[in-house]
Order: structure tokens, then C-alpha cells, then sequence
């Protein structure tokens, strides 16, 4: 679907350079910009990708490399729930049953930063932004799971 669009938009601009470059050119007016700088951001990203330009302020596509789509999207979610559900499962299974619990924490923990790295170097997302997120996030969504647990029982 997308490529679809970005294939149009090109043909769009092949077609009539100038009309596409002033409706770029009055997206960024709507933004805010006065026309001088909304011509002159146009014009500097015009100059650099013509698409890309128009991906990002008419589109609203962010991304035009081959990790765009829902298929590398759902490719990458598939190969971090693997890994992240691998190594706590792994821990689970080695480790003394005594310290289970604590170290099966710390594994998830581990596993939840493993799967922001592996999901940032597929995507060529920020990796400290990712793994931030991953284990912040999962953290404490699994901090409330062992509150909710402890209570409930």
C-alpha cells in the first residue's frame, strides 16, 4: 500500500515538478511557516529526495527503505517474542529452584533488552532509545503483573 503511494507520488512529481513543489511548499504554510521559509524548507528537501519530501509532509510515511511495511514490521515483533520468551524460559530450566524468582526477573530483564537491541539493529532504530523503552516499559508492566499476583493470592 504504501509503496503504492510513494509510486504515485513520484509520478505525480514527474508529471508536474513545479505544481507538486508549490503544494509542498503550502503544506508547510499550514504548518505555521511563513511562505519564504516554507519555500526555502521545501527547496532544501526537494533538492535532497523530491519523494522523501513528499512521503514525510503530505504522506505522513517516515520510513522509504525495505524495513517499511507490515510484513518486516510483523517479521521483527515475530524474532523478538522468540528471543525474549527464549531467555527466561532458558533461565527457568538452569537455574536452582531456589532463586527462580529473582533470577527469572533479572532474565526477563536481560531478555527485554536483548529484544530492544535486535529490534533497533533490524529496523535501524536508536538502540538506546529502544532498549530504554523495552525494558523500562516491560519492566514495569511486569512489576504490576507481580503486584496484581501477590494481591490476588
Amino acid at each position: 500500500m504504501d509503496r503504492a503511494r510513494l509510486e504515485a507520488e513520484r509520478a505525480s512529481i514527474e508529471a508536474d515538478p513545479d505544481g507538486e513543489f508549490e503544494e509542498l511548499v503550502g503544506i508547510y504554510q499550514a504548518k505555521g511557516l511563513s511562505r519564504e521559509l516554507a519555500r526555502q524548507v521545501a527547496e532544501e528537501l526537494t533538492e535532497r529526495d523530491p519523494v522523501a519530501a513528499h512521503a514525510d509532509a503530505e504522506l505522513r510515511l517516515e520510513a522509504l527503505g525495505p524495513t517499511s511495511g507490515a510484513m518486516p514490521a510483523a517479521l521483527t515483533a515475530g524474532a523478538c517474542y522468540g528471543i525474549g520468551a527464549a531467555v527466561p524460559l532458558v533461565g527457568l530450566i538452569l537455574l536452582p529452584t531456589s532463586e527462580r524468582i529473582v533470577l527469572t526477573i533479572a532474565a526477563v530483564l536481560l531478555a527485554l533488552g536483548l529484544t530492544g537491541w535486535f529490534a533497533a539493529w533490524l529496523t535501524g532504530l536508536p538502540v538506546s532509545r529502544l532498549v530504554r523503552r523495552n525494558v523500562l516499559l516491560g519492566g514495569a508492566i511486569m512489576a504490576a503483573s507481580i503486584l496484581v499476583g501477590l494481591a490476588l493470592h
